[in-house]
């Protein structure tokens, strides 16, 4: 099928409008210009571009267009409800997996309801774990805006938005939703467009009748009955529904000129200008949004309602090996025992890929946006681990821990399975084992992989911990604190224990007392009880005080809505000393019903 040209108003910029090999029919939102101006997406964040849908109908298709020097390997794209002006609940998602330079990719996905006039957000993701550079053509038109998520280290597209900053006031990519039905066309524009210029009316296409066949005699004695052209059904819009999490509220951007010289712009109200290229990134403490208490079933994927998992914990950007990289005074590489060792203080060891464990021995050590992943183990507990803070007689104080992969280097991690030792092939016991650092603080942490995920007293923020059976009989809980300091402060993590045994949170009195204890605002499930308090009999040890507030708690059949029918295989809560322990608002995930509390006093 011939081009067929169309002129617009000549203006500033340029573009060319290319329809790929697939037209439009039912619902239509973006546009299939290709922009003059080429941007670099941020790895592991989301960039999402506002459009309303020019038609109502049914999308089953998402469509890019990436620039002749995009070099990634996979990428994701997306379509998301709007609410507040901002990008809400996924609607739909699919996986560009070998993409195809200087052209239109296309990927499929779920037949998706959308409505004409209704405003939506076509996204793209460079998940974490692709190679290459994304990049794909950018432009300013109209009132469209771009907005990137807050939220790094993405390894895919989340089921909802949190939070987002504002990338282009006025910006639009090339990149569309549709339903294809009809051959190849290609418009060209010949004319530059005007930012405040309308678009030809796109995404519906210019039609292009189809010759009807005309019925020919024959003298044949039998008449060839001729075709009867048979209508297309109209696509039947199908209501959306309204997903069961509520996006969680995004604070509002300062909006920001964009930029002649980039298409990433430079806020003008802030002095840290927002980069072009994928740099190295030095993360800093951002809390979490609070997950959305009317949100039901976190368990099967915590992100989605705003709790840890590894979608949103972990390091981001490019990571240089620790045994070549430059490390700051007091910090060495051991090659011999494969250890990096931190003896001096107020060391800073940041943006490392560390293939073993890290032994802190100085105090104030700092370590960030980094991967840990032990590659050895024991044949029996020997106390082994990923971050070890101090000797077991000769503490340290002071440590920082923030957005880190704690993990295993499993040879054969498809075979895995949390519940029989004999398929874990790196044993290790602990992720991070602190011997005594009463003022360590732990965020975004990533640990999995461990008998136990973090041994010892803390205070630890939006992480995930997860446990598994390691050695047969041994312990297993995702926390445990054995009375080696005070205080904890377990806050929005996502704290798991697939095994009928131990618990997701141990508080023993073994080595010391329990001090203060806060539990709050986490996503729980799993153990032989979820929770243990310390008190053997009746008070223990104990003095408190102890606060479990607000905490979702998973129950199901080692299915999609947790481990086991009452939290733990035994249940929720043992051994508390109730005159110290106050409890309040917590409760099921499945259903949102207040779960049994483990002692009477309330907040």
């Amino acid at each position: 099928m011939r081009s067929r040209s169309l002129l617009l108003p000549a203006a500033a910029l340029a573009a060319t409008l290319i329809l790929p090999p697939s037209a439009f029919a039912g619902g239509a939102i973006g546009t299939p210009l290709v922009y003059s101006k080429t941007h670099i997406a941020h790895r592991g964040q989301v960039e999402a571009f506002r459009s309303r849908a020019a038609s109502s109908g049914t999308v089953t298709r998402l469509n890019a267009y990436f620039a002749k020097s995009s070099t990634a390997s996979r990428v994701e794209l997306g379509l998301y409800r709007e609410r507040g002006r901002r990008p809400s609940a996924r609607l739909a998602r699919c996986v560009v997996k070998r993409p195809h330079a200087g052209g239109w990719n296309t990927c499929t996905v779920k037949p998706t309801a959308v409505h004409a006039g209704t405003a939506y957000w076509a996204t793209l993701l460079r998940p974490m774990r692709a190679t290459g550079k994304l990049r794909f053509p950018v432009g300013r038109y109209g009132r469209s805006k771009a907005v990137r998520s807050t939220r790094a280290g993405l390894k895919r597209l989340p089921r909802a938005f949190s939070r987002a900053r504002m990338m282009m006031r006025r910006g639009r990519a090339s990149v569309y939703a549709n339903a294809p039905t009809t051959p190849a066309l290609e418009i060209f524009v010949t004319a530059p467009l005007l930012p405040g210029d309308p678009l030809p009316p796109l995404p519906i296409p210019v039609p292009i009748p189809t010759p009807t066949p005309s019925p020919t005699s024959t003298p044949t004695p039998s008449p060839t009955s001729t075709p009867t052209s048979t209508p297309t059904p109209t696509p039947t819009s199908t209501p959306t529904p309204t997903p069961t999490s509520t996006p969680i509220p995004t604070p509002t951007s300062t909006p920001t000129p964009t930029p002649t010289s980039t298409p990433t712009p430079t806020p003008t109200s802030t002095p840290t200008p927002t980069p072009t290229s994928t740099p190295t990134p030095t993360p800093t403490a951002t809390p979490s949004p609070t997950p959305n208490p009317t949100g039901k079933n976190c368990f099967s994927d915590p992100s989605a309602c705003g709790y840890p998992d590894q979608d949103n914990t972990g390091p981001s950007g490019t990571l240089q090996s620790a045994a070549t990289a430059s490390l700051p005074s007091g910090a060495a590489w051991d090659s011999g025992s494969q250890t990096l060792r931190i003896t001096g203080n107020n060391v800073t060891v940041q943006n490392l890929d560390i293939p073993g464990p890290i032994a802190v021995d100085g105090n104030n050590a700092t370590i960030r946006n980094s991967k840990i992943h032990v590659h050895s183990g024991c044949s029996s507990p020997c106390g082994g681990y990923g971050i070890r803070l101090g000797q077991s007689d000769d503490g340290v104080s002071g440590t920082t821990l923030q957005n880190l992969d704690i993990v295993t280097d499993e040879k054969n991690a498809s075979n895995d399975n949390p519940s029989d030792p004999s398929t874990i092939d790196v044993k290790v016991d602990h992720g991070v084992r602190n011997n005594g650092d009463k003022a360590v603080t732990a965020d975004h942490l990533y640990i999995k992989g461990y008998s136990g995920g973090w041994k010892g007293p803390g205070t630890i923020t939006n992480s995930y911990l997860f446990s598994q059976l390691v050695w047969s009989g041994d312990h297993v809980e995702a926390f445990l604190n054995g009375g080696e300091g005070n205080p904890t402060i377990l806050q929005h993590d996502t704290i798991l224990n697939p095994l009928g045994q131990t618990a997701a949170i141990s508080f023993f009195n073994d080595f010391g007392g329990i001090g203060k204890v806060t539990v709050e605002d986490n996503l729980l499930a799993g153990g032989g009880y979820v929770m243990y308090g310390g008190a053997k009999n009746g008070s223990g040890n104990v003095t408190g005080p102890i606060l479990i507030k607000n905490n979702r708690l998973a129950r199901g059949n080692h299915d999609s809505h947790g481990y086991f029918p009452d939290g733990g295989d035994f249940g929720l809560w043992a051994e508390f000393n109730k005159s110290a322990t106050k409890a309040c608002g917590n409760y099921w995930d499945d259903d949102l019903s207040p779960t049994p509390a483990p002692a009477s006093t309330s907040c």
